[in-house]
């Protein structure tokens, strides 16, 4: 069990700080203009109460 802890705390750091911040100032800004690939009806989806 302690081991199973440890593997967790230590996947959860790991991820922490790959997922860091950077100085880079367009932080969260997307490089490209998003497009549409695509439209999906309600049926496609499986909404049938729509």
């Amino acid at each position: 069990m302690t081991y199973f802890r440890f593997t967790c705390v230590a996947a959860a750091a790991a991820l922490l700080v790959a997922c860091g911040g950077s100085d880079d100032p367009d932080r969260g800004a997307l490089k490209e203009a998003p497009v549409t690939v695509t439209t999906l009806t309600a049926a496609q989806i499986g909404l049938r109460w729509l």
